[in-house]
């Protein structure tokens, strides 16, 4: 674009908008630059999604587009419950154990969850048997409910121990 100052804008989306400013989805501004390498940081994206991106600058000389556009996909969310221990009365049931996700995604997440041996006996205490959850494109978290029996009886506090594995488009959190 010759020796003026130049004005680069940053082009990006979803799809491949070209060479034509109105295609793209979103544009920054990056103001003038000078000749040589530069950089924008995108945040707040969703994760597990692809996106396109192009540069385009202008001066009062001339104006030139990057050669081509080029893609980049966010990488995965973590996985993990919402808190590392909870704690309710027997009356309170369904007990709701959340499982969130580090940022929302762009496709489903899903993972495994295994209800592991505590002070607390399944079929007795609880019931809840070990199962896949789902969180849907888009949202952040779902809960696990099970039901907690309500026996009556004055008794130490008891445990559930659920653990997370195999997750798919995501990975596992702390």
């Amino acid at each position: 674009t010759g020796s003026a100052p130049t004005s680069v804008t940053f082009y990006w989306g979803p799809t491949d908008g070209g060479a034509a400013q109105g295609s793209w989805m979103y544009s920054t501004n990056l103001g003038v630059l000078s000749t040589g390498l530069f950089s924008n940081t995108l945040s707040s994206l969703p994760a597990n999604k692809s996106y396109y991106y192009r540069a385009f600058a202008t001066n009062s000389e001339s104006y030139h587009w990057a050669r081509t556009s080029t893609n980049f996909t966010t990488g995965k969310p973590t996985v993990q419950f919402t808190a590392t221990n909870s704690s309710g009365s027997e009356t309170s049931t369904p007990a709701i154990i959340q499982v969130t996700l580090s940022v929302t995604s762009a496709v489903d997440v899903t993972v495994n969850y295994t209800v592991e041996a505590g002070t607390a006996s399944n079929g007795l205490d609880y019931a809840l048997t070990n199962g896949v959850i789902t969180i849907p494109a888009g949202e952040i978290g779902v809960g696990i409910g099970f039901s907690v029996t309500n026996d009556l009886l004055d008794e130490y506090d008891k445990t559930v121990n659920l653990l997370l594995s195999n997750p798919v488009s995501a990975l596992l959190g702390a």
